[in-house]
């Protein structure tokens, strides 16, 4: 027998994620924009080795991606988006570099970085990223080459890199 068990937070007025501790033995955790959440992405959430969908755009999230997030094989939808504008009116944004572990998200279907504070080069491990529709990573502040290993991506069809590399 297989349960699902969605909990969907949105729209809600959430400052702290310590209430993502109590939901770790959740079968599924969906986090809609909208919530007002801040501070760091938990690390913690790379335990949750069945989360599919999480969202954190149109929050106030600071910090960096979590190495941890690429133990979470089954997951298809990160959106990491929207942080860029939050960062010029004098709020804290997601910076820091893309962790190559995130190249391990097999079911990663719509990579999506937009308009945070990102740096460094794009890991050549994204291009193990087989079931990705799109990667959008624009308005961010990384540097380099996109790696070779994006034209072994057979199921790409968007690359989006508007304003972003140097």
């Amino acid at each position: 027998m297989c349960v699902y068990i969605a909990i969907v937070l949105m729209h809600n007025q959430i400052y702290v994620l310590t209430v993502l501790q109590l939901l770790l033995s959740q079968s599924q955790l969906i986090i809609e924009d909208g919530n007002t959440l801040s501070g760091p992405i938990p690390s913690q959430l790379g335990v949750l080795r069945n989360l599919k969908y999480l969202t954190v755009s149109g929050n106030q999230m600071s910090g960096e991606i979590p190495t941890e997030l690429g133990n979470l094989e089954l997951l298809e939808n990160l959106d990491l988006r929207d942080y860029a504008v939050k960062a010029q009116i004098g709020k804290k944004s997601i910076a820091g570099t893309i962790p190559s572990e995130l190249g391990k998200l097999k079911a990663w279907k719509y990579p999506v970085f937009d308009g945070n504070g990102l740096e460094g080069t794009v890991p050549t491990e994204l291009g193990n990223l087989q079931s990705s529709d799109i990667i959008w990573m624009k308005n961010q502040n990384l540097t380099g080459e996109i790696p070779v290993e994006f034209t072994q991506l057979k199921s790409l069809s968007a690359l989006a890199l508007g304003m972003c590399c140097n």
